[in-house]
């Protein structure tokens, strides 16, 4: 009987191990396709890139430009180059930067014979001849109520005499009041940078 009851026990434990074997390669395999399943889950994600969304402005605007003893009017879009440029080098000169200087503060629009040309352009809204001075004028909104000094004026009209860079904001509520900033040195950067817009706009350069 000793030996009956050891033979018995023998093949339980011999089943009961056998069957927690079964059980441990089937969790091992499924854990083993889980991990592939995320793996490839993984691959997908990083294979195929998130796009971008690239924003892009609609908003279309005009400059009036004097170059070459001629004004013509210039159909911009918002992020054109040469307005941009511009705009930086008013906010830079605004703040004393490039050392800036401020020469010029509330005069009118006839003291500056390229604020003058540039006004009479801008009231008869065509093409003219025989100027006499190179500057690119930037029609502006302002908004009193902007707390930003970029919206605390109006046109912005750049202008070049020499060596030199002239920046005339217009002011908001005085508008027959101009500011002038002079940037020493900057007459050549202000012209190339008109000769690189006319040259892309009309190829005539």
């Amino acid at each position: 009987m000793k030996v009956i009851k050891s033979c018995v026990l023998c093949l339980v434990l011999v089943f009961c191990i056998s069957c927690g074997k079964e059980q441990n390669e089937e969790k091992s395999s499924d854990i083993a396709h889980e991990d592939v399943s995320d793996a490839n889950n993984a691959g997908d994600k990083t294979a195929v890139p998130q796009e971008k969304e690239i924003k892009t402005s609609d908003e279309d605007s005009y400059i009036f430009l004097s170059w070459g003893g001629k004004g013509k009017k210039f159909e911009v879009t918002a992020d054109n180059s040469l307005v941009q440029n511009i705009e930086d080098l008013t906010w830079l000169a605004m703040r004393g930067r490039l050392s800036s200087e401020l020469v010029y503060e509330g005069i009118t629009v006839d003291e500056v014979s390229s604020i003058s040309e540039s006004a009479l352009f801008h009231a008869n809204d065509e093409e003219i001849v025989n100027t006499e001075e190179s500057w690119v004028r930037i029609p502006r909104e302002g908004d009193t109520e902007a707390a930003t000094i970029s919206s605390e004026y109006r046109d912005i009209c750049a202008y070049i005499e020499g060596e030199d860079a002239y920046i005339a904001i217009q002011r908001l509520t005085e508008t027959e009041c101009w500011n002038v900033w002079k940037i020493p040195g900057y007459g050549d950067w202000m012209n190339k940078s008109i000769m690189i817009f006319i040259s892309c706009y009309t190829g005539l350069l």
